[in-house]
């Protein structure tokens, strides 16, 4: 499992088998038991589901599988999962690859800690081989979600009805 640490986070990517172990009924809890971590609370159907689909993704394409580990976003203070974070797949033809996130209770909220783990494994993605941009969408009133991302020094270069889409390339993050 890769771990990145800032100063008030552990980011954890799962591995395989840890994915494959979250996509499972009371898995996470199972998780957060092996890893030492207090619990989150009783995983949702839609967490298993969300944890599944990126299980069978990842399994469908072998060569890009750490792209489909999902991010576990733990708050050291705590020894909790707090919120996660996902790459929608590898690199595409331009070498862009999308991240989505979010944090599990609003008590967590306007505190920074997304903006931490976002710009850490911005950073972390930035220097992998064959990656050039990092994309996100964003609802048009999500303007916490926009305001990560603009603190990154990710910029809007599209919309359409419901999104806005950002971008963020090596030369941009580290201005």
């Amino acid at each position: 499992m890769m771990e990145i640490r800032t100063e008030r986070l552990r980011i954890l990517q799962l591995d395989l088998s840890d994915l494959e172990l979250c996509s499972r009924e009371n898995g996470k809890e199972e998780f957060e038991r092996k890893n030492g971590l207090n619990s989150s609370g009783k995983e949702t159907k839609e967490e298993i589901e969300f944890a599944n689909y990126f299980y069978q993704a990842a399994l469908k394409d072998t060569s890009n599988a750490m792209w489909f580990m999902l991010i576990q976003i733990v708050l050291i203070e705590e020894n909790k999962v707090i919120g996660g974070l996902c790459f929608k797949g590898g690199p595409d033809e331009n070498g862009e690859v999308e991240i989505g996130y979010g944090l599990n209770s609003e008590s967590y909220w306007n505190k920074g800690y997304m903006t931490e783990a976002v710009r850490s494994i911005v950073k972390w993605a930035l220097e992998q081989e064959g990656v050039s941009a990092i994309t996100a969408a964003t609802n048009k009133d999500n303007f916490a979600s926009q305001k990560v991302l603009k603190k990154i020094n990710m910029i809007k270069y599209r919309e359409t009805e419901k999104l806005f889409w950002w971008k963020v390339t090596d030369e941009l993050f580290n201005k």
